[in-house]
């Protein structure tokens, strides 16, 4: 008789256990409430970086593309002979000066040219900076047209 007792007792409470065990398991496993705001969480800050590096690159081009534009045609106005060398270089940080940094503009004349060489820290340009690649060096840009 001692033997049918500790069989039942084994017998009848392990598979209730782990039948409400894997009844619990299975339906937390099933449960999908709130896994496309876990997988939002894990995708949304490279998002944002790659989001952050888009518009940081597109200001870089725009204000790479201005200098340029602006010292093409202060060469030009100095080059025809519209305006004296410390007149293009007025003019350009004129132009310059909308934009809120702090340019350096240098018109020279080598030799039969005009040289207009415009530049600006890359600290000013960077709106954010993670990772530290902005805090040293300068965009520059350089046009030159032959004097008349």
């Amino acid at each position: 008789m001692t033997k049918w007792r500790i069989r039942l007792r084994k017998a009848w409470w392990r598979p209730l256990l782990s039948l409400t065990l894997t009844k619990k398991w299975r339906a937390f496993a099933s449960d999908r409430r709130g896994v496309s705001a876990v997988e939002f969480a894990f995708v949304l800050p490279v998002l944002i970086i790659l989001l952050t590096g888009i518009v940081q690159m597109g200001l870089m081009f725009f204000v790479q593309h201005n200098m340029t534009s602006i010292s093409q045609e202060t060469a030009r106005l100095v080059a025809v002979g519209e305006l004296t060398n410390a007149e293009g270089k007025a003019y350009a940080n004129g132009k310059l000066i909308n934009w809120g940094m702090s340019y350096n503009v240098d018109v020279q004349l080598v030799g039969d040219d005009i040289v207009v060489d415009i530049s600006v820290p890359l600290s000013e340009v960077a709106l954010i900076d993670y990772l530290g690649l902005f805090k040293d060096g300068d965009m520059t840009t350089q046009s030159s047209m032959r004097a008349l």
